[in-house]
């Protein structure tokens, strides 16, 4: 089951603006909007060749294809110092005034202010395949499907509730937690005085989550967004129509959302323009969100979506914005973050060259964009891949190196 890792932060001065425009236009680029105070939307260049984006209280993060994390803005508490070795990264989180990155050993790096113990990882350190970070608590979710969560803890945030299994996704805000079980139900917990733990009925097919203040958001499988807890600045209405999502992010008062056309939808507190997208609002694929700004991915031009994970069962792959006639390749692996390029298929695994599951090509290449521009095709998970975390991507058969590759996807097989 895909999901992406959502960012809580809080802000509270005022500096409007849009990051370096001229640069944000290339894939793998980083565009932020909205409160510019403490340079958080001063991406460092070079503004290229990231994968993965985070936002927090004054301070931003990327994640480089390299395995190195960016880190820019506010730099209280050595927020911009990122522990040595800056080196095999795969995920980033941003929380209150600290920052989390997961290894590709499964091991998670703190750092920046340690309050209540939140960058203190519980041993054993090991074994994590997500990482989320709050105001004042941290968590991660292991291999086998339990959730660690460490730091402030007055209102219950980091007691999991019984049976702490099946997860696969967390998400954090003031003084709640919320976990995405494996098969699309969300489990919360902590803090519930804006009803932010009410999570509306059908609690089902939800395959990703995020958390602000005191809001949660759920990303349903029909591409649908529910939202419920404060809503004192809209921060719970969706736009209409409601459908066609492909992530979903919260920040402080607000929430965004990426849609299947690549453009991000953005709506509640506005009061530095953080839910102002600049034009031309297109080609994005991930999003997070700040208290008082925004920050969108701009990725490659296919968009990668997919069903949950079982080992040795069948899976629905969707790829969308192909160009109509071409033909498609989608590849796996179970590490992130190479630098090496390997040819396969026709197709740049830049990714996934290390693991039991090397380059493979697992569906597509024979498959054809339809004139929407949309393949979808089943596949049949190996039996063996079960609890590995895994690496999605397609690309147009053929054009490698490729401008136009899909969004990585990360999963864990079930």
């Amino acid at each position: 089951m895909r999901y992406f890792i959502p960012v809580l932060i809080f802000s509270t001065a005022l500096s409007l603006g849009v990051a370096a425009p001229a640069s944000a236009q290339s894939t793998g680029s980083i565009l932020g909007w909205g409160e510019n105070y403490r340079g958080e939307l001063d991406v460092p260049p070079p503004n290229s060749d990231f994968i993965a984006v985070a936002s927090a209280y004054h301070h931003s993060l990327g994640l480089k294809a390299d395995g190195s994390i960016v880190p820019w803005g506010a730099d209280g508490y050595g927020l911009n110092n990122v522990p040595p070795p800056n080196a095999d990264f795969v995920a980033v989180a941003a929380g209150y005034w600290h920052s989390l990155g997961l290894k590709a050993d499964g091991s998670i790096v703190a750092w920046g202010n340690n309050d209540y113990g939140k960058c203190n990882v519980p041993p054993p350190n090991t074994g994590f395949v997500a990482i989320a970070a709050a105001s004042g608590h941290s968590m991660g979710v292991k291999a086998d499907g339990s959730i660690v969560a460490w730091g402030r803890n007055e209102k219950g945030q980091c007691n999991v509730p019984p049976p702490n299994t099946g997860f696969v996704g967390v998400a954090g805000g003031a003084g709640h937690t919320v976990g995405l079980k494996s098969d699309g139900s969300v489990v919360p917990w902590g803090y519930n005085n804006w009803g932010q733990l009410d999570v509306p009925p059908p609690n089902t097919d939800f395959v990703a989550l995020a958390a602000g203040h005191g809001h949660s958001l759920g990303l349903k499988s029909d591409g649908s967004i529910v939202a419920w807890g404060l809503n004192d600045l809209g921060q719970c209405r969706v736009p209409a129509p409601n459908s066609g999502f492909l992530a979903v992010a919260a920040g402080h008062y607000h929430s965004l959302a990426v849609k299947g056309d690549s453009s991000i939808e953005a709506w509640g507190s506005n009061y530095a323009g953080q839910c102002n997208v600049p034009p031309p609002n297109e080609g994005f694929v991930g999003v997070s969100g700040g208290a008082g700004h925004s920050l969108g991915l701009i990725g490659k031009c296919l968009i990668l979506r997919i069903d949950q994970l079982i080992a040795g069962e069948r899976t629905l792959f969707t790829v969308l914005r192909g160009t109509p006639g071409a033909r498609a390749v989608t590849v796996y692996g179970t590490q992130a973050g190479q630098t090496a390029v390997n040819d396969v298929a026709g197709y740049c695994a830049t990714f996934g060259i290390k693991g039991i599951i090397q380059n493979k090509v697992i569906g597509g290449a024979n498959l054809k964009f339809n004139s929407a521009g949309m393949i979808r095709f089943g596949v049949n998970i190996p039996g063996g891949a079960a609890g590995l975390r895994v690496f999605f991507q397609s690309a147009h058969q053929g054009t490698c190196p490729d401008e136009c590759m899909s969004n990585l996807v990360e999963a864990i097989v079930q």
